[in-house]
């Protein structure tokens, strides 16, 4: 749930004197009143310097107002600074913003595209990556992580409401793109590492495994058999592509101690039996015979006749026959 409130920063002397101000809006997810870290943003480089060393302990924020959406809010401060801006120089208020400053949906697409424009032309990948980082680290040191959780649900949700499913699919793409062009191989494999990590301490494995199942009924909802025939065979090129023969063993010795660790034989048993059955549908009497000559050769040519004899013994059993 969204908060919108118009708030008022105080800075005080030693003899506990207003010797500074400043107004501002804030739209936050939390209620105005719990908004502790949040002081103000100024745009001018001395109010920035009086927010930073000013003593914290005479700092105070007071809400003034609380406002019933965007539109209203930004009218409110408008007014609110207007009435003090010529107090000077105790107000810290450089201007008065703009009366048209709310912007309609398109217009804010506009100006964002704009200004990522202008800063794909002004910086290079390095100084972009810096600000990146510098924007992560307030952003981290001013919310609390229920903060950051709703505010990824209220924009997840604001995605799905406002653009269609080809739009989301193409700025995926997009994005994968710029990551690739931008980043080298073992920046991505770093990045991933950090994602997995954070992913696994903040979350317990019922949220995972319920994130996972929805994750999976979207994407069989969202896809057909075909796209998804299809996204499997592009993985497994680029795994063969990527990686060599002993890699890909290891990589698949792990998902195998993964899976064992997690599931009791009987489930495993399970997966077994409906992913043999479901392969087994696909394919047709001539593809099931090649790809029983192929087993039969392989089994051949990596078993000794005494681990053959052994197996049968194991698995075939008298009343088989």
């Amino acid at each position: 749930m969204k908060s919108h409130y118009i708030y008022k920063t105080e800075f005080f002397s030693e003899e506990n004197i207003v010797e500074r101000n400043y107004f501002g809006k804030r739209t936050c997810h939390c209620p105005p009143d719990e908004d502790h870290k949040y002081i103000g943003s100024p745009s001018t480089k001395t109010a920035k310097e009086i927010f930073e060393n000013w003593p914290k302990e005479r700092i105070k924020k007071t809400v003034l107002e609380h406002c019933e959406d965007e539109q209203v809010l930004a009218q409110r401060e408008i007014e609110f600074i207007k009435n003090n801006i010529k107090d000077k120089p105790k107000n810290l208020n450089y201007s008065i913003p703009n009366e048209n400053f709310f912007s309609t949906p398109e217009q804010l697409s506009e100006f964002g595209k704009m200004g990522t424009k202008t800063r794909m032309e002004k910086y290079t990948p390095e100084q972009r990556s810096e600000i990146a980082k510098k924007a992560a680290k307030t952003y981290l040191e001013n919310t609390t992580p229920e903060q950051r959780s709703e505010f990824g649900k209220n924009s997840a949700k604001a995605r799905l409401e406002n653009t269609t499913p080809e739009q989301r699919s193409e700025f995926a793409k997009k994005s994968a793109k710029t990551r690739l062009a931008n980043t080298t191989p073992e920046q991505r494999s770093e990045f991933g590492k950090k994602a997995a990590k954070t992913y696994l301490e903040n979350t317990t494995p019922e949220q995972r495994s319920e994130f996972s199942r929805k994750a999976a009924k979207a994407y069989l909802e969202n896809t057909t058999p075909e796209q998804r025939s299809e996204k499997a065979k592009k993985s497994a090129k680029t795994r063969m592509e990527k990686y060599t023969p002993e890699q890909r063993s290891e990589i698949g010795k792990r998902g195998a101690k993964t899976r064992m660790e997690k599931y009791t034989p009987e489930q495993l048993s399970e997966f077994g039996r409906k992913s043999v059955k479901a392969r087994w549908e696909k394919y047709t009497p001539e593809q099931r015979s090649e790809i029983g000559k192929k087993a039969a050769k392989a089994y051949l040519e990596n078993m000794t006749p005494e681990q053959r004899s052994e197996w049968c013994r194991k698995h075939i059993k008298p009343e088989s026959y």
